[in-house]
């Protein structure tokens, strides 16, 4: 029988907040998403020309970015921010979908008003999310 890749003293030295996991949360979601981009670009052949290679290419980049600069600051604020920022962002999506719909610009399906239904802040208890329009940093300063 081969061993497992990863001996369980490795998984036991992980620091996990189980009372404050946001940190945690955030770190793992930017990590898979980078992966999840990844995956996608690898097994789509349609993707690898030019133009949309370099969407793809930016949105990893600047997931590592943000990745990088919230794990070197280490600030439980900072992981907080960028995850209300982040649930600001699919607030707005929301809003921008319902809009579409009662434009009659976006055909209406019980999977999308699911969606648009859902909480977004339902992580974050008895507090309202500000929407943010700008990026949450400057994914250039971050880059250098």
């Amino acid at each position: 029988m081969r061993p497992y890749p990863f001996s369980i003293s490795k998984r036991a030295e992980a620091r996990i907040d189980l009372y404050e996991p946001t940190a945690d949360e955030m770190i793992g979601g930017l990590f898979a998403r980078v992966f999840r981009f990844l995956q996608i670009f690898v097994l789509d052949s349609n993707l690898w020309a030019d133009d949309l290679g370099r969407i793809i290419l930016r949105g990893m980049l600047e997931s590592v970015f943000y990745l990088r600069f919230l794990a070197k600051q280490d600030q439980d604020d900072m992981f907080l921010q960028f995850q209300r920022y982040g649930i600001g962002q699919e607030k707005l999506y929301k809003m921008q979908l319902r809009k579409l719909l009662e434009d009659t610009k976006l055909e209406e399906s019980p999977e999308l008003l699911d969606y648009i239904e859902s909480a977004s802040d339902e992580e974050i208890a008895n507090e309202p999310v500000n929407v943010t329009l700008k990026n949450f940093e400057n994914a250039r300063e971050l880059a250098i």
